[in-house]
């Protein structure tokens, strides 16, 4: 949901913080570039990174997921930043990687982490999402990632 909204109304957002999602829009012609945060976990078991079938939850229909990295390089070719991200910051619990171009485009990458919101309370159950992670504080992350992307801070 933040994809599009940023896609169909970039000049009324600032900025979006995409939390283990996709970009499922076909073409994307942004009236502006978006300071974008995304995150995700190298657990999730909805949103695996390498992409493959996922048997979901809710339903238990199995479904062929891409790779987050398709979702990654059509933004921000879509952002007019580099398709091919640079290592910001790599430690054992959490990667950095951000496109460099005309605006912020990072992607956190959260070892461990399932399909929880990072540094939350672990709603789900661990056997249908994956392990929680308290690696980060997402929502302290995303607050400062937003406060930083207003203009004139």
């Amino acid at each position: 949901m933040a994809f599009r909204f940023a896609a169909e109304a970039a000049d009324r957002v600032a900025a979006i913080a995409p939390v283990a999602g996709y970009c499922w829009l076909g073409e994307l012609q942004l009236s502006r570039p978006v300071p974008t945060l995304y995150t995700v976990g190298t657990q999730d078991l909805l949103i695996p990174l390498r992409g493959g079938d996922v048997r979901l939850p809710w339903n238990q229909r199995l479904v062929r997921r891409p790779p987050v990295n398709d979702t990654l390089d059509r933004w921000a070719r879509a952002l007019g930043c580099a398709a091919a991200p640079v290592v910001r910051s790599d430690d054992a619990a959490v990667r950095v990687d951000t496109y460099p171009g005309p605006v912020t485009f990072d992607a956190v990458t959260i070892e461990g982490l399932g399909h929880h919101w990072p540094g939350g309370r672990a709603l789900l159950n661990p056997r249908l999402a994956g392990p929680p992670s308290t690696a980060i504080r997402a929502t302290e992350m995303i607050w400062e990632f937003f406060r930083r992307s207003m203009p004139g801070a």
